[in-house]
């Protein structure tokens, strides 16, 4: 498989896990107080199926970083994977959680993905 295509996929898998994540914690009333408190949290999250998929997500996500960091220098791999993952978080949230993206944030975009351009040129 490409690098282009782990680098998507990285981003994608994660940032679909952070956003099941996000919205699990959500439907959760999530208390940080007494230990009692923590568990009884901690117990109501594992029987979040959002929770389970976007564990699993997630941690999918970090192998497919660590197969990255294996083919590719750090400082190659992780401007482009970084900038892919804010992109594809950004797309996430909009699309799943409905925060919304602002003009300034668009324009950001665009200028991550023209830095991702140029450093994906570099090697």
């Amino acid at each position: 498989m490409s690098f282009v295509l782990f680098i998507i996929l990285y981003g994608v898998v994660s940032a679909a896990g952070l956003a099941l994540l996000k919205t699990s914690f959500t439907e959760t009333s999530l208390h940080w107080g007494s230990w009692t408190t923590i568990l009884h949290t901690v117990a109501s999250l594992i029987c979040n199926y959002k929770f389970i998929i976007g564990l699993v997500l997630y941690l999918a996500g970090f192998l497919l970083w660590l197969r990255i960091l294996i083919e590719r220098p750090l400082s190659y791999a992780f401007p482009i994977a970084s900038g892919v993952l804010y992109v594809a978080i950004i797309s996430a949230a909009y699309l799943f959680i409905g925060e919304n993206i602002s003009s300034v944030r668009l324009m950001g975009i665009v200028l991550i993905l023209s830095g991702i351009i140029l450093v994906g040129r570099t090697l």
